[in-house]
């Protein structure tokens, strides 16, 4: 026989300098049986016995902040999440949903107004059920999972050397590449690292329109190595079949980044399609070229030759361009940075 007896005060008791809850009747009494008189089919017999009255009140901020948070606290809190609200954001958007701060008792009652810690580890938890752990295999399980629940976009992933390759492309995405002609014209093709705890990347193609930038298609990788690219482009356009980039296969062009692995891989899965440098990398390019020293430009010339070639990349139309460049040509900051013209390079 085990005997438990909640002789001891609760923390928040010992904690408080009131005597009366220091010095409160009320007691818990569990016992847990395990003789062999106890029937087998109770496997963990226990009975609970509460003697006493509490000489405080149950409903003062103390007794309210030990409670756990409850059930249907819980599920609003699901909602927060699947809305893409993180721990803080969540709990705050909650608070003041409810307006607890004109109700001091609400305030202060865990039940309803969790702490940042409870919902910060309820986050967790609903993010390892939902999405996987931290973990390559976990994410896999998480979107395969997410295939299943969602059948009318496509999902496909596979194990690579670096982890996974993951494939998505839904249902609008699809549409777009099916009825919009932009999809087979220029396509804009950007990979951001360490988008979350895992460090994965993810790579997007973007088409232009009227409304703006629209999707066709996102890829999530463990890396960004070269095999990780060809698996996951090679994936893409296997989902997408005939109707890849308007019915054509492969867009007019790509603008990239200065990625090598990234334009290589483009270029071996889509060979007719041409890349493009965005204007962006263009310039930090040339603003580096022009600060390194090996290529003895001038101080003093730096920001007027930067100047220009902003002028030539914003250029409206190709007389715009070409009459920018003659001018520049026929300067003198042109004949005394020969290095800088295109015939030069």
């Amino acid at each position: 026989m085990v005997l438990v007896e909640g002789l001891q005060e609760l923390s928040f008791l010992r904690r408080t300098s009131d005597n009366r809850r220091r010095s409160c009747p009320a007691r818990l009494r569990a016992v847990i049986s395990t003789d062999e008189l106890t029937p087998k089919s109770h496997a963990h017999p226990c009975r609970i016995t509460f003697t006493g009255h509490h000489n405080h009140s149950l409903s003062s901020a103390a007794i309210l902040s030990e409670f756990k948070m409850s059930t249907d606290t819980k599920e609003e809190f699901f909602t927060y999440f699947e809305q893409g609200m993180l721990g803080a954001q969540a709990r705050r958007h909650h608070q003041l949903k409810n307006d607890f701060e004109s109700d001091i008792a609400l305030l202060a009652d865990r039940r309803a107004n969790p702490t940042l810690d409870a919902v910060v580890s309820l986050r967790a938890r609903w993010t390892a059920e939902n999405h996987g752990n931290f973990d390559d295999m976990s994410v896999l399980d998480a979107m395969q999972r997410t295939k299943n629940k969602m059948p009318q976009h496509l999902i496909n992933f596979a194990e690579t050397p670096g982890g996974y390759v993951a494939v998505l492309v839904t249902d609008f995405m699809y549409r777009i590449h099916k009825e919009m002609q932009s999809a087979c014209e220029v396509v804009f093709v950007d990979t951001t690292s360490h988008v979350d705890k895992t460090n994965c990347s993810l790579t997007i193609f973007v088409c232009s329109s009227a409304a703006g930038g629209l999707p066709l298609g996102v890829i999530l990788s463990s890396t960004q190595t070269k095999e990780d690219y060809l698996r996951g482009f090679s994936l893409l356009q296997a989902m997408l079949g005939d109707v890849a980039f308007n019915g054509k296969l492969h867009p007019e062009c790509f603008i990239t980044d200065d990625s090598d692995a990234e334009r290589g891989v483009l270029h071996e899965v889509w060979p007719q399609s041409k890349l493009f440098l965005c204007v962006f990398h263009v310039l930090q390019a040339a603003w580096s070229w022009l600060w390194n020293s090996r290529n003895k430009v001038a101080n003093e010339h730096r920001k007027p030759l930067i100047s220009v070639l902003k002028k030539l990349v914003y250029a409206e139309s190709i007389c715009s361009f070409e009459e920018i460049w003659l001018e520049f040509l026929n300067s003198e900051l042109s004949q005394n940075n020969v290095k800088c013209t295109l015939d030069q390079q």
